[in-house]
């Protein structure tokens, strides 16, 4: 049987891109797409574990046995090699591997519209989101993502990664205020303690530390409800922002996503045009 395979792996930012990429070539070829997930399986007791999320979303997906793996491979195995988008996957047969991260819009700009379909998330939001949810609908808000964890405390991660600058934060609040005015931060963050501890705007704001690793899902549901966004260096929120069904919405994200400056970590392809880079 021909199909397309691709690697599930990461977090759910991650997963959302390699399914993405994954269906944009699927359904160029007209051909079904099948998950591997044996990262989930494999990395399932390691200090790296993520969750595997995509069921939250309106897909029903087909998980790859190991010989359907296997024989894709065989046939075809594209491994992504470098950060930016890869032309390769132009010429990719209906028969292929897919391994890596594939974090650009241009991988699924000719299915956006079915993907958008795709991407409904079917679970009913439990009472302190629907409470949220109706706060952030009533008032100008701004979805505003601080992300530390491993960008902090993991040593690889923080070299190529690293927690976006205060000043990154501060040069955004500035930029939305001359274009919005008025507005409602919604500060969504993996280390509430620490947004706690320090954050000081002169805007009203709101943590939103109602959810957890389990319901995170959740978290991006709320992002997407929000007028505005100012995203971190994170697939989580970039999503978030791109969900976000506002038509005059403004997304602020930062010009420079990775810490580490490299030919193989080029992002040029990463930020959807029309998205404000500072």
């Amino acid at each position: 049987m021909v199909m397309v395979i691709v690697r599930i792996m990461g977090g759910l930012g991650n997963q959302l891109f390699q399914y993405a990429a994954g269906l944009g070539l699927s359904q160029r070829h007209n051909v079904p797409l099948k998950l591997d997930l044996s990262y989930y399986v494999e990395f399932a007791k390691t200090k790296w574990a993520r969750r595997y999320g995509m069921n939250h979303f309106n897909i029903i997906p087909s998980v790859a046995s190991e010989e359907e793996i296997a024989s894709a491979k065989s046939c075809e195995y594209l491994k992504e090699e470098h950060f930016h988008y890869h032309p390769e996957i132009e010429q990719a047969g209906p028969m292929v591997y897919l391994e890596g991260y594939w974090q650009s819009e241009r991988y699924f700009q000719e299915i956006r519209e079915e993907l958008r379909k795709q991407y409904v998330f079917i679970d009913k939001p439990s009472k302190p989101n629907r409470q949220m949810a109706e706060r952030i609908e009533r008032c100008p808000s701004v979805a505003f993502h601080i992300r530390r964890g491993d960008y902090v405390t993991d040593r690889h991660v923080r070299q190529l990664l690293g927690a976006c600058p205060w000043e990154y934060y501060e040069r955004a609040v500035r930029f939305l205020a001359k274009k919005v005015g008025k507005m409602h931060f919604f500060i969504f963050s993996d280390d509430p303690l620490w947004v706690k501890k320090h954050l000081e705007l002169k805007h009203p704001w709101t943590l939103v530390d109602i959810n957890n690793e389990d319901t995170c899902y959740e978290d991006m549901r709320l992002m997407s409800l929000c007028q505005h966004h100012i995203t971190a260096n994170s697939t989580f929120s970039w999503w978030g922002a791109w969900l976000a069904q506002n038509p005059r919405k403004i997304v602020v994200t930062p010009e420079k996503w990775m810490r580490l400056q490299s030919e193989k970590w080029k992002t040029t392809d990463l930020i959807p045009e029309g998205w404000h880079k500072l």
